[in-house]
């Protein structure tokens, strides 16, 4: 993992993923309540989290789009950013083993969510503010 600067991470996820992350749109700024959906939180030493509110079936999640580092040290964020805007459930699609996602957070998989984009297939999780950690 490597934690030095922003673009170090970027390129060292696409790296890693086979994605690539491209800041054209995102949101860098502090206002939580803003109802775009593409933010991009920086965390020096820790790591980045891409992040917007979706709505799904008339209800709103926290989106956790692309994580790269320390998810632990961006859990008060999350929350700060949930709490600000009413949620509570959150949604996340990763490459990654979902076992982890299950164990570590409770989150709960849909299989009949995941897709295949590109080279790389998606897990579709959900979970809750309450077993962030």
């Amino acid at each position: 993992m490597k934690l030095s600067s922003l673009q170090e991470m970027i390129k060292d996820y696409e790296h890693i993923t086979g994605e690539s992350v491209d800041l054209t749109g995102f949101f860098f700024d502090e206002d939580c309540h803003d109802k775009r959906n593409r933010h991009l939180k920086y965390f020096p030493d820790t790591g980045f989290l891409i992040w917007g509110i979706l709505e799904y079936e008339e209800k709103r999640y926290f989106a956790m789009l692309e994580t790269y580092g320390k998810v632990a040290g961006m859990v008060d964020y999350i929350k700060k950013v949930m709490k600000m805007n009413g949620l509570s459930k959150i949604v996340t699609f990763t490459t990654r083993n979902p076992r982890a996602h299950i164990r570590k957070w409770k989150m709960q998989r849909h299989p009949d969510l995941d897709y295949d984009e590109g080279n790389n297939h998606y897990f579709v999780l959900t979970g809750t503010i309450e077993h962030l950690r």
